[in-house]
């Protein structure tokens, strides 16, 4: 793909505990908000431009918790409606531009062992710079 997140910087984690309104069991809900940069790929002088509906880009959630494998997760993903440029690009851009929207997951990260951690899929990435997007998910468990 010739795009990359080179960065992504994770605001303090919310951890809240609660109770489910219906039935009373107790519930953790976690909150992870921050900001993904996204760059081009070079060839040559060139960036990489992409857009189109099928376009896709994935992430660990930096501050993710581990999960068990088996734990129920409930998860939820908003992202900006739009990016932002970053510095060093043009602040125009005519046509379609932005995030219509994302998908939270667990998956495995063989890099940090045998635990199930938040994986975060931009959607239809319709883009034409460098940008950043802001990122919310919650992941609600019940409480151990």
């Amino acid at each position: 793909m010739p795009i990359r997140i080179t960065n992504a910087s994770p605001q303090p984690r919310i951890d809240i505990r609660t109770t489910d309104a219906e039935t009373g069991t107790p519930r953790r809900v976690t909150r992870y908000v921050g900001v993904a940069q996204i760059e081009f790929v070079k060839e040559g002088r060139m960036a990489i431009r992409v857009g189109g509906d099928g376009e896709q880009l994935a992430m660990w959630i930096p501050d993710s918790l581990a999960y068990t494998a088996g734990q129920e997760v409930a998860l939820t993903a908003i992202v900006a409606p739009s990016l932002q440029p970053i510095s060093g690009g043009p602040t125009t851009f005519d046509g379609p531009y932005g995030v219509r929207s994302a998908s939270a997951y667990l998956a495995d990260d063989p890099a940090r062992g045998s635990n199930k951690f938040i994986s975060l899929t931009f959607l239809h990435l319709h883009v034409g710079l460098g940008a950043e997007v802001t990122y919310d998910v919650t992941a609600v468990t019940a409480l151990t």
